[in-house]
């Protein structure tokens, strides 16, 4: 059932009935009792018709703001293909001894219906086969098929500091708790109209995870989803249980991660590392105590109105997971097929880098170990016993990779096949 069939069901008016015979003689308290339901009904009607405009006022916002996104970013996107077109033409110009093929974890595949690996499309990476998954921030109501955000977490939006005054005409929230729930049709953003002098705009989420639903307060997977998605900044997500806020494991060693000059108000230069013009991303680390979270946010980006010179900005998330996840003790596995377009050349393989977002190595951090096979005639795959380096029979692998069980997965995001021609 879609999101808006759901919000209408949830908000059908709910009226009272009443029987009256035929000429019956009614007194003046039967009288008052249905002058005082007819007046509830009328207010409970009057209010969920306000529930329903506002709800259908935000989705439709949030659906016209992410067109402009869109636009925008087919634009840039069609930019940077030029600009990799032109770079892959000139690599294939060079005469380097080793050549590379890449694929991405959303080009995986999974074999064996017994423990495969998680491939997450939506934010690009790869993780090991979880049996048990516990959310921080919601309850899934499988008799309703609804989710249940509890009462009890809390949410605050800052900094203090940024108020309607000076350079900010106004801030326009949607509904915040909307940024929990895992249907991507309910959005939390933010927007605020500054005069032309603004550059850009920060923010900072800090979400209290709420106590009453969960037993532990470790944590090892935050999945976020940003909005607009791939048009604004994430400059860090912190955490605490106690003590100072601190960096969540693996949040610079992300390959979106990366560094920018920025200066402070004494004009002394520093460096930092930031994920820009953010898409959806998942962070994987080791199960760490936290009971609240701080997301900082920042826009770059704006609408300018000539008329009025005014600029408009918009920043939010469109859904945030907090998860413990529990790992299976088995291999989950995962495969990958490269073709080769040097059919008149033969080609030597020797290595399969392995590409991580939780570590800034290409080395053994984690356990995951790889099988090659070759591809016969009729499309038919085959395991190849040769260690590395070997000659590829035909122009076509396939590599299995197997991810060894762990309480901590890997979060992998790409893979390099590396080879020669001869």
């Amino acid at each position: 059932m879609n999101t808006l069939s759901n919000l209408f069901l949830r908000n059908i008016p709910d009226i009272k009935d009443r029987e009256f015979k035929y000429r019956t003689k009614m007194d003046s308290h039967d009288l008052n009792d249905l002058q005082t339901e007819a007046f509830k009904d009328i207010l409970d009607l009057f209010n969920k018709a306000n529930l329903l405009q506002k709800s259908l006022y935000e989705f439709n916002t949030a659906n016209g703001i992410e067109s402009v996104v869109y636009s925008k970013r087919l634009t840039q996107a069609m930019q940077k293909l030029n600009q990799v077109e032109e770079l892959y033409n000139n690599l294939k110009a060079t005469s380097e001894e080793y050549r590379y093929q890449t694929r991405f974890a959303y080009e995986g595949n999974t074999i064996s219906d017994d423990y495969k690996a998680i491939i997450n499309k939506e934010t690009n990476n790869i993780t090991a086969n979880i049996v048990s998954s516990v959310s921080k921030t919601h309850v899934y109501n499988e008799t309703y098929d609804e989710t249940l955000i509890p009462d009890s977490i809390q949410t605050f939006i800052g900094p203090d500091t940024f108020v309607v005054g000076n350079n900010i005409f106004s801030i326009e929230d949607s509904e915040v708790n909307n940024m929990f729930d895992p249907n991507d049709a309910n959005v939390w953003y933010r927007k605020v109209v500054t005069n032309a002098d603004v550059e850009e705009i920060e923010n900072e989420v800090i979400i209290a995870l709420p106590e009453d639903i969960i037993t532990t307060r470790l944590v090892n997977q935050i999945i976020l989803k940003p909005f607009p998605v791939g048009y604004m900044d994430i400059m860090d997500i912190q955490y605490k249980t106690n003590g100072a806020w601190v960096s969540i494991p693996g949040f610079f060693n992300h390959q979106l991660c990366e560094e920018e000059i920025y200066t402070d108000i004494y004009a002394n230069q520093y460096t930092r590392k930031v994920i820009k013009d953010s898409g959806n991303l998942q962070f994987d680390f080791k199960a760490t105590q936290m009971n609240q979270l701080k997301i900082k946010l920042r826009q770059r980006h704006c609408e300018y109105d000539a008329a009025t010179n005014h600029k408009t900005w918009y920043l939010g998330i469109r859904s945030l997971d907090v998860l413990y996840n529990q790992y299976t003790k088995d291999n989950s596995t995962f495969s990958q097929v490269f073709i080769f377009p040097e059919t008149d050349r033969i080609v030597k393989i020797y290595d399969t880098e392995i590409l991580y977002n939780n570590t800034n190595s290409t080395g053994h951090d984690f356990n995951v170990t790889k099988e090659y096979y070759y591809y016969d005639s009729d499309d038919n795959y085959h395991r190849i016993t040769s260690s590395t380096p070997f000659i590829l029979n035909g122009h076509k692998v396939l590599v299995k990779f197997y991810i060894e069980g762990n309480e901590e997965t890997p979060n992998i995001y790409m893979t390099k096949i590396k080879y020669k021609l001869d």
